[in-house]
């Protein structure tokens, strides 16, 4: 706040966004994925400006598929895990890819980082954000989703999230 006022009263703006957006949809339990990338950039937007040129986000999610249907909430998490856990610690900087496709009746969507990756030594611990995705997915698909956390394939970790594709409920917006 001292060093940088215009900086932290921009950061500000933003989180107050965000939290209006995010209490917004998460009255449903449901929301289009276009809002949820909305969400997902304002929060973003807060972490570049906190790891200035050592974070690098590509977002690659097609048009088409921004009305689809998904749980609020279901990739901050992923991507706050991605920085907290992967970037955060990694010497330099590091790199988070977030993608999405339609596969015939199925939504897959993926966040990478090229992080640090996960202990070879001990089993992975899941905290608050993968399990509460766990349980969303769980609650709005109970036996036709796949949630995926593995090596990624330049060494850090990636979530793969199988969901039945679905237009979004009625009432949540599907934002550009």
């Amino acid at each position: 706040m001292r060093n940088d006022p215009r900086t932290a009263e921009t950061m500000l703006v933003q989180l107050s966004d965000l939290l209006r957006l995010t209490l917004e949809g998460a009255a449903g339990g449901e929301s289009s994925l276009g809002d949820e990338i909305d969400r997902l950039e304002l929060y973003l937007a807060l972490q570049r400006m906190r790891f200035g040129p050592r974070l690098t986000v590509t977002t690659a999610i097609p048009d088409q598929i921004r009305g689809a249907g998904v749980p609020t909430m279901l990739l901050q998490p992923l991507v706050e895990n991605a920085m907290s856990h992967g970037i955060g610690p990694k010497d330099g900087p590091g790199a988070i890819a977030i993608t999405g496709e339609r596969r015939g009746d199925r939504l897959l969507l993926v966040v990478e980082d090229d992080g640090v990756g996960l202990p070879d030594d001990a089993p992975a611990r899941e905290r608050i954000g993968i399990g509460n995705t766990r349980t969303r997915l769980t609650t709005l698909f109970p036996d036709d989703h796949c949630f995926d956390l593995a090596a990624g394939e330049s060494g850090g970790v990636r979530a793969t999230i199988d969901i039945p594709f679905r237009t979004a409920a009625p009432g949540a917006r599907a934002h550009r």
